[in-house]
């Protein structure tokens, strides 16, 4: 039997900031985000901006080759950062407030978002200024949180992916609607150009996370690996994304 072809990798890594900061959170900010983080109003997301800075260039040293006290970053005002002298490296970053999350590929261009799974009192409300009137009709009757954020993560994913940021009207950029409960939720294409995929990261901590993808010219996609993989930094984790041809 042939080994899988994959047409698109890229490494998820994603941590749960805990009260105690790590060494290697420390050892990797500098003092332009020690400076920023200062600016916050609430400590907690002042932690949460740190670990997410910490956590991108420790994802970016391990894809350039570089060690994480070497990668500099430029600031871009209402954009994310962008990696100071390039290196063929795509990368997009998320934090709710228990967990932070970078998707890293040397394949092109990548967004991701993520949101905790929770209850939401005011769906209805929500659903009125997010879901345009295709998707509502895709989710008339099974519409419930886990639903409604897994369209929410696709819309943010894919605008991080665009660098172009979430229109003023969340409407206007429809997605593919999730097919499946979360463990089996296949890929999805849009607009043929990007492929996009739900999930929930391995010890992610009930979690949803959509990856979205450049997979401009390529043939269709059979599959979706997702593969821990080991990483010596606390409380801390990563997962290979393959999506894997027929």
């Amino acid at each position: 039997m042939g080994q899988a072809t994959s047409i698109f990798e890229g490494c998820l890594w994603y941590a749960r900031p805990e009260c105690e900061t790590p060494t290697w959170v420390e050892s990797a900010v500098e003092h332009s985000d020690l400076e920023r983080a200062r600016r916050f109003t609430s400590p907690a997301d002042a932690s949460r901006f740190l670990w997410s800075r910490a956590l991108l260039r420790y994802a970016l040293a391990d894809a350039t080759g570089r060690q994480p006290e070497a990668i500099r970053l430029e600031e871009r005002t209402g954009l994310a950062p962008r990696l100071s002298g390039g290196g063929g490296v795509y990368f997009s970053l998320s934090r709710t407030r228990s967990l932070v999350c970078v998707f890293v590929s040397k394949a092109g261009p990548v967004g991701v978002d993520a949101e905790s799974l929770q209850a939401l009192p005011d769906l209805e409300q929500l659903a009125a200024v997010v879901l345009s009137e295709n998707e509502s009709d895709h989710l008339r009757g099974r519409l419930d949180a886990e639903a409604f954020l897994a369209v929410w993560t696709r819309k943010e994913a894919i605008a991080k992916a665009l660098g172009t940021g979430l229109p003023d009207d969340a409407r206007s950029l429809e997605v593919p609607i999730p097919l499946a409960k979360f463990r089996d939720m296949p890929w999805q294409r849009i607009d043929g150009q990007w492929i996009v995929a739900t999930i929930r990261p391995p010890e992610g901590g009930g979690q949803i996370v959509s990856i979205v993808a450049s997979l401009a010219g390529q043939a269709s996609v059979g599959s979706i690996e997702i593969l821990p993989q080991a990483t010596a930094l606390e409380s801390a984790s990563r997962a290979r994304i393959r999506f894997i041809a027929p």
